[in-house]
């Protein structure tokens, strides 16, 4: 004999995934026992999205100083949860998610404007221009601008006298 109710208060044979009546009961689907599996989405969905406008200040500002804990008053998130669901959607930390900014950046910088890798990293924010040259080795697997005089831009470049 079927129960005279099915879940959260619906007729016998109704299924949660069935689209709730005319009458809107999307309460019911909550306090039912899909509901903390929604409840569960939607929060992650609002903490992906609180994370996603860190990472967008970080790729508008990529040059500028980087407070960790701004950037979780920014994202309206503490700090522990920002690195937390920073590092789920990108793989690493905040400041590692810069440094990889401002490296590729200075990369660029170098290969299609021509600059020095001492002016490229001091444009992209950094300081200090060795510990851009040791982040770069490390990351690029080369000294910046090794390999890159036979780069066609830069090898353009050079015969016209631009850049020099």
């Amino acid at each position: 004999m079927l129960p005279a109710h099915g879940p959260a208060g619906y007729p016998a044979g109704h299924s949660l995934s069935e689209r709730p009546d005319s009458t809107g009961d999307h309460y019911g689907i909550l306090r039912g026992p899909e509901g903390a599996r929604l409840r569960a989405i939607a929060t992650l969905g609002d903490q992906s999205h609180r994370t996603a406008k860190a990472i967008a200040w970080i790729r508008a500002n990529y040059a500028k100083p980087l407070r960790v804990e701004g950037l979780a008053q920014i994202a309206g998130m503490g700090l522990s949860t920002l690195h937390h669901h920073f590092r789920a959607l990108t793989a690493m930390s905040p400041l590692q998610y810069q440094k990889q900014l401002r490296l590729q950046a200075a990369r660029g910088r170098m290969l299609v404007d021509g600059l020095d890798a001492a002016s490229a990293a001091f444009e992209v924010g950094y300081e200090s221009a060795s510990q851009f040259n040791r982040e770069y080795s490390r990351f690029f697997g080369q000294p910046p601008m090794r390999g890159y005089s036979d780069h066609p831009s830069l090898a353009r470049r050079s015969a016209l006298g631009v850049g020099q």
